[in-house]
């Protein structure tokens, strides 16, 4: 091959070689481009990848805790007083007349104090479906026919609740006394753990005892309260404002009736608080029971107020009114009173419209 042709060879070899070279940078970028997007795509499964472990941990972390805070917090027990509106506490209810001086007033026209006071504190118009009655009582034999009258009055929808137990300032049991025969013949008004008149016919009985303070604070100062009484929730009222309604907060009465036991009942409600978040309670003291020293039998259960006679059982049931009158953040209206109208009463329940 001559020099010229080879020269020429070469001279074509080269602009070749400078034709191909945008090609072969075009394909470098191309190459470098798909080797970002191949990192790219490595990071974000990557960190999808971690973002996915976290996000599970998150979660596992938030139910252990959601589990412990379960563990720590137990769920809420319910209250017997959930869902009531006003509520009347029958403390030493016998046969529990009282509960039916409140659903019943037109039944017992010549109750001389019990069926009026409640007129005046509750109101005279009333719907039974916004009040809860509880009946406390230690006498067995009176269980029975509360329970009867529950159960009549659950068909009405009304709620009669019966408490089968003592009061008292601590819970557990101790002994009542029957106080006999004559007693016998006025519903046993006298049955009393107080007292023991060691009348013919008497005969002890071991009863339950329970706090009644703290039963309140629990089943009816923690009760769920219904925002509306259920009487205008059941008519499907439309109107949510209580103030255009013209309803009346929450009212919560008590009658007390316990035969001795208001001397250590009484001041443990009203050193708990208690007795100050009641609107009214109405009761009798019975200083008649002198010497009342039944609450210091036991020589470690020291108790230190002496009901020796008449007259100091006296001056501490007028301490203990005064005292409940005396703070201004003590709203309790205390009245004296003993109604024991109706106390053989067996007027028929009422029956539920067909």
């Amino acid at each position: 091959m001559s020099s010229r042709n080879q020269r020429k060879k070469t001279a074509a070899q080269r602009s070749e070689a400078r034709r191909s070279i945008p090609h072969l940078r075009s394909f470098l970028l191309i190459a470098a481009s798909l080797a970002i997007l191949s990192y790219f795509a490595t990071y974000m499964n990557a960190w999808n990848t971690v973002l996915a472990q976290t996000t599970r941990v998150q979660k596992k972390m938030a139910f252990d805790d959601a589990s412990q805070d379960a563990i720590l917090e137990p769920p809420r027990e319910a209250r017997l007083g959930d869902g009531c509106y006003n509520v009347f506490l029958d403390v030493g209810a016998n046969r529990g007349v009282h509960g039916r001086f409140l659903y019943e007033p037109h039944q017992y026209p010549n109750s001389p104090f019990s069926v009026g006071h409640f007129g005046r504190e509750y109101g005279e118009n009333r719907d039974n479906r916004d009040y809860c009655v509880f009946e406390f009582e230690a006498n067995s034999r009176h269980w029975p026919h509360l329970q009867e009258t529950s159960a009549g009055y659950a068909k009405m929808g009304w709620r009669y609740h019966v408490i089968e137990a003592a009061v008292s300032d601590r819970t557990g049991s101790t002994t009542f006394f029957h106080q006999g025969t004559k007693d016998d013949k006025y519903e046993e008004w006298g049955f009393s753990g107080a007292k023991n008149m060691n009348e013919e016919g008497g005969r002890e009985e071991v009863v339950p005892t329970i706090r009644l303070a703290e039963w309140i604070d629990h089943h009816i100062h923690q009760r769920i309260v219904p925002e509306f009484p259920p009487s205008v929730t059941d008519d499907n009222t439309t109107t949510t404002d209580p103030v255009d309604m013209n309803i009346k907060p929450p009212i919560l009465g008590m009658k007390m009736d316990i035969e001795g036991f208001e001397y250590i009942v009484l001041p443990d409600m009203i050193h708990t608080g208690v007795a100050c978040n009641f609107d009214f309670i109405f009761g009798e003291f019975h200083s008649k029971f002198f010497p009342i020293t039944q609450f210091r039998l036991d020589e470690n259960d020291f108790h230190r107020i002496e009901l020796d006679t008449k007259r100091k059982a006296d001056q501490y049931a007028g301490a203990l009114q005064t005292i409940m009158h005396a703070s201004r953040n003590c709203g309790v209206n205390w009245r004296y009173a003993d109604d024991e109208s109706y106390l053989h009463d067996d007027t028929p329940l009422p029956v539920p419209p067909v």
